[in-house]
């Protein structure tokens, strides 16, 4: 898909405190945040597509956002539409993704989810993968359970309800995992701005933001020169061979944009001039 314009979406999962199990959208994770923090992060609700499925205001780069909230208000299932579609390797790479646990067909549609430290779906174009991944959905235990058919182990907070136990959490705890996550963020953000002449370089790290092209690279020196020479490119990312897949090839990332950096050992990033 190269010359084309791919939207790397990338969830705080990556820079999460160890043992949290759902990927987070914007700050939000389901089976944990309510109708009234999902408006404060996303904005006012756009539509109402049915009586517990809401349409927000979708980020740039997205189609739309749609979150499922359940009788108590708690958000289930938050599903992120893409246009275009992105590559299966990019998003996988973003989200440090690598086999799946389930394939489904569902509406003439490709869906493959991701459990274990993910919760995440990827939901394709049409029934082949070369489609394209059209949409990401973010679940709760409970909803992804239903939704994929894969088993899940008892929540941390044991029998009573989905993702009750994170709710059970002292406040204290809360706090240490966001500035957790939070520290590793920045850690990542300071990294990049380690870089020499001219360029700010994190080896361990990669970017948020919109995609110019992507093509095999046999080193980030080399995707770096491609990224200097390119009037449009502001950024790039380097995948290291073996990402996400063993036997996957080392691959080159432009960027015209870069919103944030994440630490994640698959990629080295880059952004012209020391910008954030």
């Amino acid at each position: 898909m190269s010359k084309r314009t791919l939207v790397l979406v990338s969830v705080l999962l990556l820079a999460a405190a160890p043992g949290r199990a759902q990927s987070r959208f914007r700050d939000l994770t389901p089976g944990v945040s309510t109708r009234d923090e999902v408006a404060r992060a996303l904005g006012a609700p756009v539509r109402n597509v049915s009586k517990s499925l809401v349409e927000y205001p979708a980020p740039e780069g997205m189609a739309r956002v749609e979150v499922e909230f359940d009788n108590a208000g708690v958000a289930q299932r938050i599903e992120v539409h893409l246009d275009p579609p992105v590559t299966r390797r990019a998003l996988s790479a973003s989200y440090g993704l690598s086999g799946s646990d389930a394939r489904k067909a569902r509406g003439g549609k490709l869906v493959e989810y991701f459990a274990g430290e993910a919760l995440v779906s990827f939901t394709y174009g049409s029934e082949a993968e070369a489609s394209g991944v059209a949409s990401v959905g973010h679940f709760s235990r409970r909803a992804f359970s239903a939704a994929s058919g894969v088993a899940m182990p008892e929540p941390w907070g044991g029998p009573g309800g989905d993702d009750a136990g994170a709710r059970k959490t002292t406040k204290g705890e809360k706090a240490l995992a966001v500035l957790g996550g939070v520290a590793q963020v920045l850690g990542a953000v300071q990294q990049l701005r380690q870089g020499q002449a001219g360029w700010s370089v994190g080896n361990q790290a990669t970017l948020e933001g919109i995609y110019l092209s992507q093509y095999p690279a046999a080193s980030a020196e080399r995707c770096q020169a491609d990224c200097g020479g390119n009037g449009a490119c502001r950024a790039y990312v380097f995948v290291r061979a073996g990402n996400p897949n063993p036997g996957d090839p080392s691959m080159c990332y432009l960027m015209s944009s870069a919103t944030r950096a994440v630490q994640s050992p698959c990629c080295v990033a880059g952004v012209k001039g020391g910008g954030q």
